[in-house]
């Protein structure tokens, strides 16, 4: 009683918990579900399958195209790669690339301290540069030599026009001359008339024949023609003056025709040399291009870059070693691309095409797809295989180098051809057998799902049944019936992978039993059930109880 006192509240509380629990319980339940309890009350004697009703997978088959291939194991390896080496002797800096890492294309991998590599194309620089600055100079004095033929040839054309003018006027001076000298005759002539005149008409004076007026106008006449001829006289000796003149300028102009030709022939020399100067300064500007281009590219060799893009996969040596020519730094493998070969059996070499289609499957289920690009011409005496080689696209780098991979390749195409699971092949004394279901319903293309405990439980989808919790399983109906086996012989064609050929012995619509045939003898019956990698998912319905109700049994794999 005293315990009873000092717990009386723990034991009201627990028991009104329970109650209300119950309450909750009852008001919330759907009418008809199960409890835990009863759930666990259950008779599962009855969930075994009917006696001598087999679970097996089956496929309708259909004439379809198939491939044949063969299926070999392979081995990856890069599309290419190259071992890095430095191209001049010094101590490796900056090696900062590791074993797996991804390099781009033309990306600084490391440098080689060699500093008289510098200096040597430092000064190939100075030379080259030198050497082009030779060559600017050579084609100003191309420029001015230029410039001076044009200036002496304009001058001769100047000279020349002056040298023509003044045998112009030269000319006109002899003409002029020519002239006054015929005036000059003319003039005298008639003073030696005129004096002849006064001769006489002095006489005449003396004689009274002729007037003192008269004798003064023959004398005024004879005057005036004095005068003239001392005009004449005087235009005589400014002609000559002006054509001595005349002569002297254009002897001075074919004497500056002359100079100018000279200094034309002189500045076209000097041009001459000028060009051949700079044929030779422009050799020289290439040669000291070559040198210093050289040069640079040596330089250029004192950085060790990628020649393509890949992973580093072996790296040789550690920064501040001494390192040449003759000693390797890294090792690059181009991934995005690998190659994949194969050693192919001699039997299946002659089946195998350039360009043929190759699936590779890797350890771990990856697939990529690509074509046969080489077949070795020669087989391995040993082996008696020959090498096929394909290349696959490797992107995200899940193919890694020397990986095993299965590599099925197409060797022949079959038009409407029924072909079978490989694994529903079965073969005894060097026959082929593949067990089908007769007189029986497939269980494909059941959509109504109902409980085996609640037969009035339908749905259109998998799932649990709302009342129990167990797994819906396909009505009876949707199921189909139960058929019998029946090993029909076939003649088998080429494999293709997981998939074989038939080439005689199957029919279209015949169900193929592909598992659960280990145990199977001739017209053992057979019931078509939903099928996994572990087993049947359900097992067959078995036979109605005497009260009309059905029972199954899921089997959770």
């Amino acid at each position: 009683m005293r315990w009873l006192r000092k717990n009386f509240w723990g034991m009201a509380i627990l028991a009104a918990v329970t109650i209300v629990t119950v309450l909750v319980v009852r008001h919330y339940r759907q009418s008809g579900r199960m409890t835990i309890l009863e759930a666990q009350a259950m008779d599962m004697s009855r969930m075994k399958p009917p006696v001598g009703v087999a679970p097996v997978a089956v496929e309708t088959v259909e004439p379809q195209d198939f491939t044949a291939s063969v299926t070999y194991t392979g081995t990856i390896s890069p599309y290419s790669d190259q071992d890095i080496f430095p191209r001049v002797e010094g101590l490796l800096r900056g090696l900062t690339a590791y074993n797996g890492d991804r390099v781009r294309q033309g990306q600084l991998l490391a440098t080689v301290y060699a500093p008289e590599v510098g200096a040597e194309a430092q000064a190939a620089r100075y030379a080259g540069k030198a050497a082009q600055a030779d060559v600017a100079m050579a084609r100003a004095e191309i420029a001015r030599s230029k410039a001076a033929v044009l200036a002496a040839v304009a001058s001769r054309v100047r000279t020349e026009s002056e040298s023509a003018s003044a045998e112009a006027e030269a000319e006109a001076a002899k003409e002029a001359i020519a002239s006054a000298e015929q005036e000059l005759v003319a003039a005298r002539a008639e003073s030696e008339y005129w004096r002849a005149e006064i001769r006489r008409m002095s006489s005449l004076l003396s004689t009274g024949a002729v007037s003192q007026e008269g004798y003064d106008r023959e004398k005024a006449q004879a005057a005036t023609a004095d005068a003239i001829v001392a005009q004449k006289e005087a235009n005589l000796r400014q002609s000559k003056s002006s054509a001595s003149a005349a002569e002297k300028r254009a002897a001075a102009a074919r004497a500056g025709v002359q100079a100018a030709t000279e200094e034309i022939a002189a500045a076209q020399s000097d041009l001459q040399h000028a060009k051949k100067g700079l044929v030779f300064k422009r050799a020289a500007s290439d040669q000291a291009s070559s040198q210093a281009a050289a040069a640079a590219a040596v330089s250029s060799y004192r950085e060790l870059r990628a020649p393509f893009a890949g992973v580093v996969t072996r790296r040789y040596v550690h920064p501040g070693t001494l390192v040449g020519p003759d000693k390797a730094v890294l090792n690059i493998a181009q991934m995005d691309r690998v190659r994949v070969q194969a050693n192919v059996a001699e039997d299946d070499v002659g089946k195998v095409r350039l360009g043929a289609a190759v699936v590779v499957v890797s350890a771990s289920g990856i697939r990529r797809e690509g074509r046969v690009t080489s077949i070795s011409p020669a087989a391995d005496p040993a082996s008696r295989t020959a090498v096929a080689e394909a290349v696959i696209h490797n992107e995200d780098g899940k193919f890694t180098l020397g990986a095993y991979v299965r590599v099925h390749i197409s060797v022949e195409k079959l038009d409407n051809i029924i072909a079978v699971p490989s694994q529903a092949v079965i073969v005894r004394d060097g026959r082929s057998y593949i067990w089908i279901v007769r007189s029986g319903e497939d269980s494909g293309g059941g959509v109504v799902y109902t409980c085996p405990m609640h037969p009035e439980v339908r749905e259109s989808k998998p799932g649990e049944c709302p009342k129990c919790g167990m797994t819906l399983i396909p009505s009876r109906r949707e199921r189909g019936k139960k058929g019998t086996a029946h090993l029909a012989e076939v003649k088998v064609g080429p494999s293709g992978g997981d998939r074989t050929a038939i080439l005689s012995g199957l029919s279209r619509g015949d169900r193929v039993i592909y598992a659960g045939f280990e145990n199977l003898n001739e017209g053992d019956p057979v019931q078509p059930v939903p099928w996994g990698e572990a087993g049947p998912k359900t097992l067959p319905l078995p036979p109605p109880t005497p009260a009309g109700g059905k029972m199954s049994h899921t089997m959770r794999m």
